[in-house]
């Protein structure tokens, strides 16, 4: 069992978009147009509400222009505010995507002796942290209807640390130490 590790890899399948600037800055645009929309529309509101004080007015008709412009400005909000939620959603994917970068930037070294500490471990023991830092099933996608896909077989999983079994190897003396920050006192971790 080999452990590819390639940051690009890595961050094509936590960060599938490659365009993050590009759309940070289509939703900027968009939200100013939105922003500036709704800023007519509250005018056009206000000059309605004008046209109450004048005695030749029809009130019918006054009626469904102000109920039609709450419609559109109630619509707008609701825009903006879609907007703005994946404006900062795509602004956190970024932050985080530089904070990993980081991460992976400095600890290039420590990484890779991981990488050997878990190498060295025997089949069983390979297998052991490997299904202990599953956190659900291993979905096996197969499709034998004889359709061509061109990926194959697809599995889809989830792993996180667990650090139950990793303080089990650091005790064991298989794993030397949980981190560069860790003492050989295998309760405390610092990543």
């Amino acid at each position: 069992m080999g452990f590819v590790f390639h940051p690009t890899t890595i961050f094509k399948n936590l960060y599938p978009t490659e365009n993050h600037h590009d759309q940070l800055n289509q939703l900027t645009e968009k939200i100013d147009r939105i922003e500036l929309e709704l800023s007519k529309k509250r005018r056009a509101r206000n000059n309605l509400y004008k046209l109450l004080e004048k005695t030749e007015t029809n009130l019918e008709d006054l009626y469904d222009r102000i109920n039609s412009n709450n419609q559109e400005i109630v619509s707008l909000n609701s825009k903006l505010n879609e907007s703005q939620s994946k404006y900062q959603e795509l602004k956190s994917i970024i932050e985080n995507k530089e904070v990993l970068s980081k991460f992976l930037r400095n600890n290039k070294k420590f990484l890779a002796k991981r990488r050997r500490d878990i190498r060295k471990l025997n089949y069983n023991d390979r297998k052991l942290l490997i299904e202990s830092s599953l956190v659900d099933k291993v979905i096996v996608n197969y499709d034998d209807g004889g359709s061509i896909d061109p990926d194959g077989v697809t599995c889809e999983f989830k792993l996180a640390c667990n650090f139950d079994t990793l303080r089990k190897f650091v005790e064991e003396g298989q794993i030397t130490k949980l981190d560069k920050n860790s003492t050989n006192n295998s309760s405390r971790h610092e990543f």
